[in-house]
Order: structure tokens, then sequence, then C-alpha cells
């Protein structure tokens, strides 16, 4: 598990490496360059934005953003450029498949790494009777948490509480230890 949130500039330089070594990147491509605004990515929740078109004066350019929702408010946050001076319609669509391909490994990345994208709240997850994690849900507060895990008890064996802040995971197997919280 990582010590620390990853951040803006590393998210986007993990991202282009890996669409480097699947041989994704277009060969027009003039440089990439991360964002010089490094910030922490504290949660899974976000969508990445972009801005793709003609430069004002050359080439084409493909900023990339990622929309991050904290639980109450969405905040936008840069990752990083990718540019060619080529300005043909080839180029364009190479440009706009690129686009495609950065999302779709972004994505691949946090599923891949869900755990380490999580820095704040609570997971709250039902276990089986495999021991096996099954989907939940995402709260901000201990007091979420554990109002939804007594709605989880009595439907399974278990229930998951992960603090991300303090890096904890408790498994709770009765009511009573839920309700002490």
């Amino acid at each position: 598990m990582r010590k620390e949130p990853i951040t803006t500039t590393e998210l986007f330089n993990t991202v282009t490496e890996r669409l480097q070594n699947k041989d994704k990147l277009p060969d027009i491509l003039d440089y990439s360059l991360a964002t010089r605004d490094s910030v922490p990515i504290k949660t899974e929740n976000f969508c990445i934005k972009n801005n793709l078109d003609y430069g004002g004066s050359e080439g084409i350019y493909l900023d990339l953003s990622a929309e991050v929702y904290d639980g109450e408010r969405f905040a936008m946050h840069e990752l990083g450029t990718f540019k060619t001076l080529d300005e043909s319609d080839e180029a364009m669509e190479k440009m706009g498949a690129l686009l495609g391909s950065f999302i779709s490994e972004v994505s691949a990345y946090v599923s891949e790494n869900g755990d380490d994208m999580e820095w704040e709240g609570f997971a709250v997850r039902p276990v089986g009777k495999d021991g096996k994690r099954r989907c939940g849900i995402y709260v901000t507060s201990l007091a979420a948490a554990k109002e939804a895990a007594l709605k989880y008890m009595g439907k399974y064996d278990s229930i998951s509480i992960c603090d991300y802040e303090g890096r904890k995971e408790r498994i709770y197997c009765d009511r009573e230890a839920v309700e002490a919280l």
C-alpha cells in the first residue's frame, strides 16, 4: 500500500508510461508534460475532463484534468498536456484516440489500485462467507459508516469498515460491536 496519496503529476506520468508500454502513444506527439501544480488525489471519485483543440498559433493540444468530488463539492485539478505540431485531420483523430486510451488507462489504474486511491472517509462493505469483500458504499463520517453497517448487518455474516485516513480496516460480526462505534 502507498504511504501517501498519488499526486496529479504522478497519475499523469504513470498513465503516460503505461500507454507508452502498450504502444498507445501516437507517433505525432511532440511532447507530453505533467502539471507543475501537483496536488494529491485523495479519492477514486473523480472524472477525467479534457480540452482537445487546435492551438492558438500551432498544432493540437490535449489538456487533461481530474474533476474530483470530495463528498461535498467538485474541484478541478490539472493533470497534464499532450501536444503535436501536426494540424491535420488525421492528427486530430489520433489525439482523440489518445484521449480515449488515457481515460481507459486511468480507469484500469484506479481499479487495480482502489484502496490506494482512498485517503479520506470510510468504505463499508459486506463480507461474504468466503471472506471476500463485496461492493459496498463510501461515506464521509464514522456516523454514516455505522448507519450503513447496521443496514448490512443481518443480511451478511460480517461487515468490513475501512477507515481510509487511519489506513485501518476492522471486520464486525455482530450488531452490538457496530452499535458500540
